[in-house]
């Protein structure tokens, strides 16, 4: 399975967001007919670690979640949870650690919703 699968697989079996977003999780973009409150994840850059002997089979790429609202509270609840839930899968399977390395608030000027964007890291062997 790939780390996306992984990370959409545990973010939408993740309790406290499942009862928010329910399956509106989304890679790279959200359908056009997407309910509010909803998440957009995708994969900013990508990194290998190397050795002499060369890749040593662990990667940490860096992620973008964004949480839409029409809700500013809302939208800033809902990505502190993502945060919690990112933390919380640090040291299980093959992911050994979650770095979040940013968070901003911004506004969607097309759909008029709030948005919250957080940045992380995963590092991961495969």
């Amino acid at each position: 399975m790939s780390i996306e699968n992984d990370l959409f697989y545990y973010l939408s079996h993740y309790t406290a967001l499942k009862n928010i977003v329910g399956y509106g999780i989304y890679p790279v973009m959200a359908p056009l007919i997407a309910t509010v409150p909803y998440i957009v994840y995708f994969k900013v850059s990508g990194s290998r670690q190397y050795t002499h002997q060369g890749y040593n089979g662990i990667q940490n790429p860096r992620y973008q979640i964004s949480v839409y609202d029409d809700s500013y509270l809302d939208a800033k609840n809902t990505a502190e949870i993502v945060k919690l839930a990112l933390e919380a899968w640090s040291g299980s399977n093959h992911i050994q650690n979650i770095q979040i390395e940013n968070d901003l608030d911004l506004i969607d000027e097309e759909t008029k919703l709030y948005h919250v964007v957080v940045d992380f890291f995963i590092t991961y062997g495969e």
